[in-house]
C-alpha cells in the first residue's frame, strides 16, 4: 500500500476541492493511505515528508500565477527518493475550450507549458506525471464561468495511480 500526501494551494477553493477527487480516486481506485493538507499548513509534515512514497501538489493559477507558498514548496523541498505529480486549476485558460471552442488538448498543453513547465525550469523536479485542470470564478455570487470537470480529473488519476504504484 503506497503513502501519499496531496499538498494544495487554493485560492478559492477549487484546488482543494480537486484535489479531494484525486485523494478519493487514490484511496478508493488503487487502496493508498492519502494525506491532504493546504500548504499554508505544511510544517505540520515538514519532519515526516521522507516517509511518504508520493507527493501530489497542486495550484491554483491566478493571473498567471502560482500560489506562492505551492510554488516554495516545490523549490524548497528535496524529493529525490518519491514520485511526486503536479496539477494546476488553471480556469480562464481551460475556459477556451468552452468559450472559443478551442480543443481541449490544446488548451491543456498551453496550460501544462505556461503553468508547470515554466515554474519546473527553476527545479530539479521530473514529476512522473503533470496536468492542468478547469476551475471556476464567482463573484456576488453568480458563477462567472466553470470549467471544473470531475471526469477530467478522475481520468487523470486512473492513469497516475498506475504511476505511482
Amino acid at each position: 500500500m503506497k503513502n501519499t500526501l496531496i499538498v494544495y494551494g487554493t485560492r478559492k477553493g477549487t484546488t482543494e476541492r480537486t484535489a479531494q477527487v484525486i485523494g478519493e480516486m487514490l484511496v478508493l481506485r488503487f487502496s493508498h493511505t492519502v494525506q491532504m493538507v493546504n500548504v499554508r499548513k505544511i510544517r505540520k509534515f515538514r519532519s515526516t515528508l521522507h516517509a511518504f512514497d508520493n507527493l501530489v501538489v497542486g495550484s491554483s493559477i491566478v493571473k498567471g500565477k502560482w500560489v506562492f507558498r505551492a510554488l516554495r514548496f516545490l523549490k524548497k523541498n528535496n524529493f529525490n527518493n518519491q514520485k511526486v505529480a503536479i496539477f494546476v486549476t488553471a480556469g480562464v485558460t481551460l475556459n477556451k475550450e468552452i468559450e472559443l471552442g478551442i480543443p481541449k488538448e490544446e488548451v491543456v498543453k498551453e496550460a501544462i507549458d505556461n503553468y508547470i513547465d515554466k515554474y519546473l525550469e527553476t527545479t530539479s523536479i521530473h514529476p512522473v506525471s503533470k496536468m492542468a485542470f478547469g476551475g471556476m470564478i464567482v463573484r456576488s455570487r453568480k458563477e462567472k464561468f466553470n470549467s471544473w470537470k470531475r471526469e477530467d480529473i478522475e481520468a487523470w488519476v486512473m492513469q497516475l495511480g498506475k504511476l505511482l504504484d
